[in-house]
C-alpha cells in the first residue's frame, strides 16, 4: 500500500511540473531589428536574466548587462515563450520565442507612439 501511494505521488508531481526545459538563467545572442523589405537594418546583442516559476516568467531584458529593462509580464507554454518589457512611458516589446534544443529563437515586436518595428533574436544560454 505505502509503494502504491508513492507512485501515485510521483505520478502526480510529473504531471504538475511544466513542459519544457527550465528557463532561469542568463541568456545572450542576437537583436537584429529589421526593416519592411525584411533587410536587417541593426544589429545589435541581447541580455537575458530569466527567473522561471512554474509558467510564469520574470527578470530582466535589455541590450547589454549594463541597460536592463523588467519583465513586466512573462509566460512559459512547452516550448513557446511571450515576455512583454515596457521601456520608459511610450515603448513596449513584445517577444515570442520558441526554445529550440539550446536556443531561444524568436521575434520582438516594437511599438513606440505610431511606430512599430520587428528583430530577430537568437540566444543561448551564457556560460
Amino acid at each position: 500500500m505505502r509503494t502504491l501511494l508513492c507512485v501515485i505521488a510521483l505520478a502526480a508531481l510529473a504531471i504538475a511540473a511544466p513542459a519544457g526545459a527550465e528557463l532561469t538563467g542568463k541568456w545572450t545572442g542576437s537583436f537584429n531589428i529589421q526593416g519592411p523589405d525584411g533587410a536587417s537594418l541593426e544589429q545589435g546583442g541581447i541580455v537575458m536574466n530569466l527567473k522561471q516559476t512554474g509558467a510564469a516568467l520574470s527578470g530582466t531584458i535589455g541590450p547589454s548587462e549594463e541597460e536592463q529593462h523588467p519583465i513586466v509580464q512573462g509566460k512559459v507554454d512547452g516550448d513557446k515563450v511571450t515576455i512583454e518589457v515596457k521601456r520608459g512611458e511610450q515603448q513596449v516589446v513584445k517577444v515570442e520565442l520558441t526554445l529550440t534544443g539550446e536556443r531561444l529563437k524568436g521575434v520582438a515586436n516594437l511599438t513606440m507612439q505610431d511606430r512599430t518595428a520587428t528583430a530577430k533574436i537568437d540566444a543561448v544560454r551564457a556560460k
